[in-house]
């Protein structure tokens, strides 16, 4: 894993994301329009004192290497999802409370999108 290089105090935040990243358990996974999109569930460390499990997250991610022959995701339905691009390369992020949220959230961005 990297080094922290952020902002002191951040240390303990970047920990806890760590550690729910791999904790998460895949779910299920499909290809749809040039994407490659997956979920996960797994638990959300809040930065209470005791460090203690608040919430269990589902997210999903979608991942294309190539844009130009890939459905365009519609972001506009969703602020609270992320997209980062970097040459061909494009990610889609979003959590949810439940599998049913997670997946209408899929859908409103990636028309047509169904799990098979």
């Amino acid at each position: 894993m990297k080094e922290f290089d952020g902002e002191p105090g951040q240390e303990e935040y970047w920990s806890l994301v760590s550690q729910a990243l791999k904790n998460r358990r895949e779910i299920k996974s499909t290809s749809h329009e040039g994407w490659c999109i997956t979920s996960y569930v797994g638990c959300r460390y809040d930065l209470e004192p005791d460090g203690n499990v608040t919430h269990i997250e589902y997210s999903a991610s979608a991942k294309t290497g190539d844009l130009a022959k890939s459905q365009s995701p519609n972001m506009s339905t969703d602020p609270r999802a992320i997209r980062v691009d970097f040459d061909d390369t494009s990610v889609v992020m979003l959590t949810a409370n439940n599998t049913e949220s997670l997946t209408t959230r899929l859908q409103e961005i990636f028309a047509g999108f169904q799990w098979e």
